[in-house]
């Protein structure tokens, strides 16, 4: 079910605090390994290239995710979106161009734990967190969310 936004059903979002209280929330160690290979192998040679290659790059770590948590999620490219979302009623990830890893890791994290804004927060920040440490420090909050420094 895809759920559009409105300012009478808006999430009650977490804070920096309530995402990276401790302790962390656990993440399988092999998803970890296999996200630091798919960095070193898939992401870093297309993060300065097109849309597309990123895309297709994040379309493999959704791969990734789903065998380490034996899910089946798909991810697909909504240019209509102004963001990204899970639509529960067919299991799919939906993301328009902006899509980021962090993004990624927290739709899926809804396919894996559920609608609670909190728990998918945390678990995909933290996950973040894990597997790119550098970049995780140079990103800075606004609000629940992380952006790079313009």
């Amino acid at each position: 079910m895809r759920v559009n936004i409105t300012v009478d059903n808006m999430p009650d979002y977490p804070t920096k605090e309530e995402i990276m209280r401790s302790p962390a929330p656990l993440h399988k160690s092999q998803a970890i390994k296999d996200i630091y290979k798919w960095k070193r192998e898939i992401w870093y040679p297309v993060k300065r290239g097109t849309k597309e290659e990123k895309f297709n790059a994040l379309t493999t770590l959704v791969d990734i995710l789903n065998e380490n948590y034996e899910k089946e999620v798909k991810f697909e490219y909504e240019p209509s979106l102004q963001s990204a979302c899970y639509d529960t009623t067919n299991n799919t990830i939906y993301m328009d161009s902006s899509a980021s890893i962090i993004s990624t890791m927290h739709e899926f994290a809804h396919a894996l734990k559920g609608p609670d804004e909190k728990i998918a927060c945390r678990w995909s920040v933290h996950l973040f967190a894990k597997t790119f440490p550098i970049a995780f420090t140079e990103l800075e909050w606004d609000g629940h969310m992380l952006k790079r420094s313009v």
